[in-house]
């Protein structure tokens, strides 16, 4: 497609844009207008604004602290001086182990005297020490025969059986009596192993 006038085209193209000029010129434009007393706001609600502000900080900071709070309570801190520390006590307290002979040979009397009631007087005694936490009793003959098996705090209960003890119709061997009571000091550990004792009541087979 041609045209004669090609000129005309280019004044059309212009002339198009004339109304958007016109409109662009010619619209309304807004004018702002400051009232004195909005001035007054605009302090107001800055002032207001710094105190939310210091307030919110102010509810943030005791929300932490007492979340922390609970945390530590849970978590039940303990406060420790250094030195106890560095030297703990033993884990379970001061104990025995009492190797009470109960073979024939404690049955024999001499001058009045009965080794078995001496022997249990000493184990009660023992076993009424104040600083004494546990304790383990073991009846030896050709046998040992222990009475938990394990040291334990039941002392009260360790005292009778010494009390209802008996004695054996047989030879006391100690070498088995004092494996037994190795074995009950092996499940210590070694710092738990120095609080304690092995105590051996016998009369050494003296009367056979």
């Amino acid at each position: 497609m041609s045209a004669i006038h090609a000129w005309a085209l280019a004044a059309g193209a212009v002339a198009l844009g004339l109304p958007v000029l016109i409109h662009l010129l010619t619209r309304a434009k807004g004018r702002t207008f400051v009232y004195p007393t909005y001035r007054f706001v605009l302090e107001a609600a800055a002032a207001r604004r710094k105190v939310s502000r210091m307030r919110d900080i102010l509810v943030l900071l005791l929300r932490t602290v007492a979340v922390a709070a609970l945390a530590a309570g849970f978590a039940r801190l303990l406060l420790r001086a250094p030195e106890a520390e560095a030297a703990p006590a033993p884990e379970g307290g001061r104990w025995t182990v009492i190797v009470l002979d109960s073979s024939q040979s404690m049955n024999a009397q001499a001058d009045g005297v009965d080794p078995f009631a001496l022997a249990q007087r000493e184990a009660r005694t023992i076993l009424q020490k104040p600083e004494l936490k546990r304790a383990e009793v073991l009846f030896a003959g050709q046998r040992s025969r222990s009475v938990f098996g394990s040291l334990s705090v039941n002392l009260a209960g360790l005292r009778q059986e010494v009390e209802r003890a008996r004695i054996l119709p047989e030879a006391f061997d100690p070498s088995a009596a004092l494996a037994e009571a190795a074995t009950i000091v092996k499940s210590l550990s070694d710092e738990d192993r120095k609080g304690g004792e092995v105590v051996v009541l016998t009369d050494l087979q003296r009367t056979n």
